[in-house]
């Protein structure tokens, strides 16, 4: 088994991760990033970037139906699921690629690919290949979505932060706006007022799957960020 030492050891390079792994090199402390997940942060994989991509595209099909209140007639406003799908992994895999990036540039000695466990209070083992000692740890794994058992039967209807950005096309309930519902020059009634009912679009209450079914899915399983 390769032995190691170190400052501080670094588990799991994602936001806080990668902010914390840098502050510690500049610093002048010999750090190590520890990760075993696909990389790229959870924000930029599956978390804030890709999501308001998804709402930038809602906001810009509101505003158009919306334009009348201006003197602007767009006419009626379509929206096509794929292409704004197409659009959010296109931009999420670029954002993905510039952290990886970035990671690439760090020394070789500086990050170990693998899972580590802690062996002691000051000693991790990586994948059983590596020992490394530290004086100090950061704990920076992030999460994971979990499905609960009550919905599991449910299998690729059931959509997460993981899956959720991997579907073909937008479920039929998502494309129902308020402005569906209530017309584009119309006052919004209260929510208490509010009907899906009402919806010009027929709404399901689960999405299709458009996914091919995969037990890694059903289960919702991801590695640490």
């Amino acid at each position: 088994m390769h032995e190691r030492s170190c400052d501080i050891a670094v588990i799991g390079a994602g936001t806080a991760g990668l902010a914390a792994f840098r502050a510690a090199r500049e610093a002048g402390a010999d750090a190590v990033l520890i990760e075993a997940g696909p990389g790229g942060t959870t924000c930029a994989r599956v978390g804030c970037m890709p999501s308001k991509l998804l709402i930038t595209a809602a906001d810009a099909a509101d505003a158009a139906r919306r334009s009348g209140r201006f003197g602007i007639e767009t006419g009626p406003v379509r929206v096509d699921g794929p292409a704004v799908l197409a659009r959010v992994r296109e931009e999420r895999d670029r954002f993905v690629a510039g952290v990886r990036e970035g990671v690439a540039r760090f020394p070789e000695s500086a990050h170990i690919d693998g899972r580590a466990r802690f062996d002691g209070a000051a000693t991790l083992i990586v994948d059983a290949r590596t020992r490394l000692s530290f004086r100090a740890a950061i704990v920076a794994t992030g999460s994971r979505p979990v499905v609960p058992g009550t919905l599991r039967d449910l299998g690729d209807c059931v959509l997460t932060t993981d899956t959720l950005f991997e579907i073909t096309d937008l479920p039929a309930s998502w494309r129902c706006s308020a402005a569906d519902r209530w017309g584009s020059n119309s006052p919004r009634p209260s929510p208490a007022s509010a009907s899906p009912s009402a919806c010009s679009t027929p709404a399901r209450t689960l999405p299709p799957c458009a996914m091919p079914a995969s037990p890694s899915r059903r289960r919702a399983s991801s590695a640490p960020r």
